[in-house]
């Protein structure tokens, strides 16, 4: 199950039409998404300087500008670009002003394997960064919306207002890779493929929850 499988799941089950990727890089993902208004938001800059998005410049100009000047909004987002917390959580922030009502908002990278992964800066070339982080604080401190992340496609978080906000763990001030590793289910509301798509698309047979 890869991230535009999920996007796509969505959009044909709730009639999304109106679709924002933040981090484009070689639009792998863009192009496979299935909606008849799709944008995209990228700097294009250094390493991701390929890159060919709607609009060229960092998500914070974006909801600064763009989508709060012109009241944008869209059915699904899917934030995919700097995977520092810090830029994510503003990322989060941003995207939550512009989500339509019953909108879906997903997060990449959320469920990385070892420490080295998640280490900002980064120091390889296999890497989620610390999105892991920003997943934690929106599922203890939101009420609004809840959030959960399904075990594929290196952590895919999906926050939703149908999903339950109830956090019942307590987060240190200082979020460690140690404290991810012993609490790992529990902080990111780890959920198998399977669990996933019997909950959210029931309508599906069975044979159709792996890709």
């Amino acid at each position: 199950m890869k991230r535009w499988d999920v996007i796509n799941r969505f959009a044909k089950k709730h009639g999304y039409t109106r679709y924002l990727e933040i981090g484009l890089s070689t639009g792998k993902n863009f192009t496979r998404v299935d909606c008849a208004e799709k944008e995209s938001v990228d700097p294009a800059i250094d390493r991701y300087e390929h890159a060919n998005p709607t609009y060229r410049m960092t998500s914070d100009e974006f909801f600064a500008t763009v989508a709060d000047a012109g009241k944008k909004t869209y059915d699904i987002i899917f934030i995919d670009g700097l995977h520092e917390s810090d830029q994510v959580d503003r990322d989060i922030a941003g995207a939550l002003r512009c989500l339509a009502p019953g909108g879906t908002l997903m997060l990449h990278d959320c469920n990385p394997r070892d420490e080295a992964r998640q280490m900002v800066p980064r120091i390889q070339t296999a890497w989620n960064g610390d999105v892991w982080k920003s997943a934690v604080r929106f599922r203890a401190w939101n009420r609004n919306y809840g959030c959960l992340v399904v075990d594929a496609d290196e952590g895919l978080g999906i926050i939703r207002e149908d999903i339950d906000s109830d956090f019942r763990l307590t987060i240190p001030k200082t979020l460690t890779w140690s404290w991810l590793d012993t609490h790992r289910k529990k902080a990111l509301g780890l959920t198998s493929r399977k669990r996933f798509v019997a909950r959210f698309f029931p309508e599906e047979p069975p044979t159709t929850t792996s890709t």
